[in-house]
């Protein structure tokens, strides 16, 4: 299954976005390797006053919790917010 998770730019300024995905790496490799959780955009430029979406992908190897912080690093024309 694939979610959105919206982001929107209340700024005046455009706005670069990657994802730190080290976290997702790590829980995909602790369920041998099956890619679990999947990013399809996990770099990219939000405009002022524009919604974008990260699509995450969601593919459960068994019926239990799993969970996830993926930090994201922001920067504009005058560096990281």
């Amino acid at each position: 299954m694939t979610y959105p998770i919206e982001m929107k730019n209340l700024g005046i300024t455009k706005l670069k976005y990657k994802l730190d995905l080290s976290p997702l790496e790590s829980i995909n490799g602790k369920n041998y390797n099956f890619k679990i959780f999947d990013i399809e955009n996990p770099e990219g430029v939000i405009k002022p006053n524009e919604t974008q979406y990260l699509y995450t992908v969601f593919r459960p190897l068994e019926a239990k919790k799993y969970e996830i912080d993926l930090p994201i690093k922001v920067s504009d024309i005058e560096g990281v917010v």
